[in-house]
């Protein structure tokens, strides 16, 4: 059982010690890791649109 505590006591170290100097983690500022506020609608056009679905059985129709 002391070894079972040892390897408890050396992984609580190691936990703190990956919170404390933030291990793991991006180095990118705080704006890149947000979402995107900046969200673009898709539009459709059934005139322009084209089922890949449809085009692919009519290229592979064999």
């Amino acid at each position: 059982m002391k070894n079972h505590r040892n390897i408890l006591i050396g992984w609580i170290i190691f936990m703190v010690y990956g919170y404390c100097i933030d291990w793991g983690q991006n180095d990118l500022p705080y704006k890149y890791t947000q979402p995107s506020q900046h969200w673009e609608e898709a539009t459709y056009d059934p005139d322009t649109y084209v089922d890949p679905y449809k085009q692919y059985k009519e290229n592979n129709n064999r």
